[in-house]
C-alpha cells in the first residue's frame, strides 16, 4: 500500500484538471438583462477574445475592448473570428481602464471579468460611474472562476458600500457585482409624442443645461419634417419615420438613447384583405401612435394597441380598441390608465410635405387598467 501511494499522487498530479467556466456572452447578457447597445471591455485580456466576439457578432451590439498591453491588443485583433467584425461592431485599442475614452453616460454594458483586489480603486469606480448609462445601463464587474483567486468578497463589498444600486452575485461563473446608476434628480422622460399624456410639448427636465454638446450621430440625418414621432424613456429612444410618399415604408427603430446603437427595428407596413399594401401601413406617424414606458413600448396597431418588450421588440400582447373595425386615432398612458380614441379607417391625404388622414379624430373612447388587464369603461 505504501508503494502505491506515491504512484497514486503522481497520477493525480498529472491528470488534466477540469476547466473552470469562463464568462461567456450569454452569461453576461443573462446576468444584466440587456439585449444590445454599446459594450465596453476596459480591462480586456487575451483570454477575452471569445467574450468580445460573442457580443460583437450580435447585430444589436457594438463592442470596444481596451487593454494597456500592446501584445494583448495585437492578439485580440488577430483572432480569426474577429476579422470580419473589426471596424464594424468590434474595436480594439490600447489604453488605461482608469481613463476610459467615452463620453459621460455612454456605455450600456461594461464588463471587467478579471479584477483583483488591487484593481478596486476609487479612480476605477469613478470612471465606471461616469461612463455608465443611467437606467438600463449595467456594469458587470468581478472575477470569473476561470481566472482563479485574486478577488475577495470582503474587498468587493467594501468597494460598493456607498453605491445603493450595486449588488453582489456569487455563482458558478465567478464573483460579481452588478452596478447601475440613475438619472440625477430633476430629469424627465419624453414618453409621448408631445411630452406626456397632458400634451404639453414642454419638458419638466431641470438638468439639461449649457454647454450643449452632441452625444452621438446616427443615420438618417434628416428627421421630423414628414411627421417623425420620437419617444424616449429609461435609456431607450424610439423613432417612427414616415415619408411624404403614401406608399413608402413606415418603420420603427429602437436605439440606445445615450450612444445611438440600434437595438431593434420593426416594419410597420401592412397588407390589406386584398393583399395590396395599405397606404402608410394604416399609420400616421405625426400623431400620438407610440408611448414609451420603463420596460414596455405601446404602439398603435390598426384598431388596437400592441405591448412590445422595450429591450427586444418582442410582442407581449395586444389590447383591443373600442372600434372593432376602425383605427385608433390617439392614445395616452398615465400610470396604469390607458385611454384610447378610435374612429373609422384612415382616409389618407398626401400633401406636398406630409402624409395626413382626412379623418384624424374619432368618437369611440375607452379606458383600460393595464395593471389588471381590465376594460374600465367604453
Amino acid at each position: 500500500m505504501r508503494n502505491l501511494l506515491p504512484a497514486l499522487l503522481l497520477a493525480l498530479a498529472l491528470m488534466p484538471s477540469a476547466r473552470l467556466p469562463a464568462l461567456t456572452a450569454d452569461d453576461a447578457l443573462k446576468k444584466t438583462g440587456l439585449a444590445g447597445g454599446f459594450c465596453a471591455l476596459p480591462m480586456a485580456g487575451a483570454e477575452d477574445a471569445a467574450l468580445a466576439v460573442g457580443l460583437a457578432v450580435r447585430p444589436s451590439f457594438v463592442v470596444h475592448a481596451l487593454s494597456s498591453d500592446a501584445a494583448v491588443v495585437q492578439n485580440l485583433r488577430q483572432t480569426p473570428a474577429a476579422a470580419a467584425l473589426l471596424g464594424r461592431s468590434l474595436y480594439v485599442e490600447q489604453g488605461r481602464p482608469g481613463a476610459m475614452p467615452y463620453a459621460d453616460r455612454f456605455v450600456d454594458l461594461l464588463v471587467a471579468n478579471r479584477l483583483r483586489d488591487a484593481d478596486l480603486t476609487p479612480e476605477f469606480r469613478a470612471a465606471c460611474l461616469r461612463v455608465l448609462a443611467p437606467g438600463r445601463g449595467m456594469a458587470l464587474l468581478g472575477r470569473s472562476k476561470e481566472s482563479g483567486r485574486g478577488l475577495s468578497r470582503s474587498a468587493l463589498r467594501e468597494w460598493i458600500k456607498e453605491l445603493p444600486l450595486a449588488r453582489l452575485a456569487d455563482d458558478g461563473t465567478g464573483l460579481w457585482v452588478l452596478l447601475r446608476t440613475e438619472l440625477p434628480p430633476g430629469s424627465d422622460a419624453w414618453t409621448h409624442r408631445l411630452h406626456g399624456p397632458e400634451n404639453s410639448q414642454v419638458s419638466a427636465d431641470a438638468t439639461f443645461q449649457a454647454p450643449f454638446l452632441t452625444q452621438w450621430w446616427g443615420l438618417p440625418r434628416m428627421e421630423g419634417f414628414w411627421g417623425t414621432t420620437v419617444v424616449a424613456c429609461n435609456g431607450r429612444m424610439f423613432t417612427i419615420r414616415g415619408s411624404r410618399n403614401t406608399m413608402d415604408q413606415v418603420s420603427l427603430t429602437a436605439r440606445s438613447l445615450y450612444n445611438g446603437v440600434i437595438l431593434w427595428q420593426r416594419d410597420l407596413n401592412r397588407l390589406g384583405a386584398d393583399g395590396r399594401k395599405i397606404k402608410h401601413g394604416g399609420f400616421i406617424p405625426g400623431r400620438s401612435c407610440a408611448v414609451a414606458g420603463t420596460d414596455t413600448l405601446y404602439l398603435t396597431d390598426s384598431n388596437g394597441v400592441l405591448r412590445l418588450d422595450a429591450e427586444t421588440g418582442a410582442v407581449r400582447d395586444r389590447i383591443a380598441g373600442p372600434a372593432a373595425a376602425g383605427q385608433v386615432k390617439w392614445f395616452a398612458l398615465s400610470g396604469n390608465l390607458l385611454a384610447m380614441m378610435a374612429g373609422g379607417g384612415d382616409e389618407i391625404v398626401s400633401l406636398s410635405y406630409q402624409t395626413v388622414a382626412d379623418n384624424p379624430v374619432g368618437r369611440e373612447l375607452a379606458a383600460y387598467d393595464i395593471g389588471r388587464n381590465k376594460l374600465l369603461w367604453r
